[in-house]
């Protein structure tokens, strides 16, 4: 059997195409280490949080925010007041998703609460 190696730029490729297949996706997170990280890339791109129960869920599978892929995510998603209102109490459960370039907020609240989200706003 031979021991020959693609080039990661192939295998990249190939995650890349498998991109809207999250159960596949997942299995190639278990082939190798060097293909978890374009892997977590897609399948960690997007998160929408449609409960507060939804966050409490994501701290307790990635307890350690250096574990976590968070830093992958670019498109962050909330779907209702109380999910802004638990983010606002603690920031700490908004601070793992420094990557995100876009947030969408899908509820009915007052402009003062977008005041605040700007005044939490994090910056390393």
């Amino acid at each position: 059997m031979s021991n020959a190696r693609f080039p990661q730029e192939i295998i990249d490729h190939i995650i890349d195409i498998l991109r809207h297949q999250p159960r596949t996706l997942s299995q190639c997170c278990l082939v190798s280490k060097s293909w978890v990280p374009r892997t977590r890339k897609h399948l960690f791109g997007t998160i929408i949080v449609r409960a507060r129960a939804d966050l409490a869920a994501w701290d307790k599978a990635f307890p350690n925010p250096l574990d976590s892929p968070a830093s992958y995510t670019r498109f962050l998603g909330v779907g209702h007041t109380r999910v802004v209102a638990a983010i606002l109490e603690d920031c700490g459960l908004i601070k793992p998703f420094l990557g995100v370039v876009r947030l969408e907020i899908w509820s009915r609240m007052r402009p003062t609460v977008f005041t605040s989200l700007n005044a939490t706003s994090y910056h390393p």
